[in-house]
């Protein structure tokens, strides 16, 4: 059997809105773009199975939204850890990936809101 799951940032959301989790969903994907990534790239995997000879592909798509907890903290972490990618592409300044970690970590406790992930599609086949 052959397994592979990857993201797609097309359908993430904040309610209600958020300054900080737009932030993370712009910067994160440009960034992404800018070197040569494919945000959406989840989608295309079935594609991808099938141009590669690898017959009769299943996919689901799961989506995760949270309003406590570990899950909470990944638009946070994400930017955290890629903040100076973030800023070495030009996608955003040293302060404002600043202020937007202050409004992620504020977001990450704030139990009245509610965030999604990304959609991650997930695709497998077995072997004939």
């Amino acid at each position: 059997m052959l397994v592979a799951e990857d993201g797609d940032f097309l359908a993430e959301f904040c309610e209600p809105p958020h300054p900080g989790f737009d932030f993370w969903a712009y910067a994160y994907q440009e960034t992404l773009r800018r070197h040569g990534g494919d945000p959406l790239s989840g989608r295309l995997l079935h594609s991808r199975f099938r141009e590669v000879g690898i017959p009769d592909p299943q996919l689901e798509v799961v989506q995760h939204v949270y309003l406590r907890g570990e899950g909470k903290l990944m638009p946070y972490l994400t930017i955290e850890r890629t903040a100076p990618r973030i800023i070495a592409s030009g996608v955003a300044t040293k302060a404002q990936v600043g202020e937007a970690l202050t409004q992620l970590a504020a977001l990450a406790t704030d139990t009245t809101t509610a965030v999604s992930s990304p959609r991650v599609f997930q695709c497998w086949a077995r072997k004939p």
